[in-house]
């Protein structure tokens, strides 16, 4: 009996709630397992596209067109990285100073890892504009007559 804690005083006042756990806040605590599993799974499918979205166009960028940077916008991938940062940082925010939930991992790394990406596609854009910026722009005089679309544009690739 003595260890047990005595009650409050009746005037004294309540205690502070305490702030719910992480899985609780994000609504894994009442989900059944196969939802969490699919969950999760679309998770890493997302991580997986946004990071291949940004590698083809590394490729694109350093390979087919040999570092030309030319009709990237620069002011796209700073608007990316910003908000890849906000949603990153929001998420590990959300855990309290505890670890990230393993259930987060795949949007943290999709985030985070695109973010990344993007800085680099930034730095290639500001590097075209900065060597040349009349062409980086698209703005060089051998394209002013030149239509938006080509016929060879508008075809479809898979045809």
């Amino acid at each position: 009996l003595a260890d047990a804690p005595s009650p409050p005083p009746p005037n004294a006042p309540p205690s502070p709630p305490q702030p719910p756990p992480a899985s609780a806040m994000c609504g894994y605590s009442n989900n059944p397992m196969w939802m969490q599993n699919t969950g999760v799974t679309l998770g890493w499918l997302s991580s997986v596209f946004y990071l291949c979205g940004r590698l083809s166009q590394l490729w694109m960028v350093l390979v087919e067109r040999k570092g030309n940077a030319k009709g990237l916008s620069p002011w796209l991938f700073l608007i990316a990285v910003m908000a890849n940062a906000a949603y990153g940082a929001g998420i590990i925010l959300a855990a309290n100073g505890d670890a990230v939930p393993t259930s987060q991992i795949p949007w943290v790394i999709g985030s985070l890892g695109t973010m990344g990406l993007d800085m680099l596609l930034l730095m290639l854009a500001v590097r075209a504009r900065m060597e040349n910026p009349t062409e980086a722009a698209g703005t060089s005089d051998d394209d002013k007559d030149e239509p938006l679309l080509r016929a060879r544009d508008s075809a479809s690739s898979f045809e």
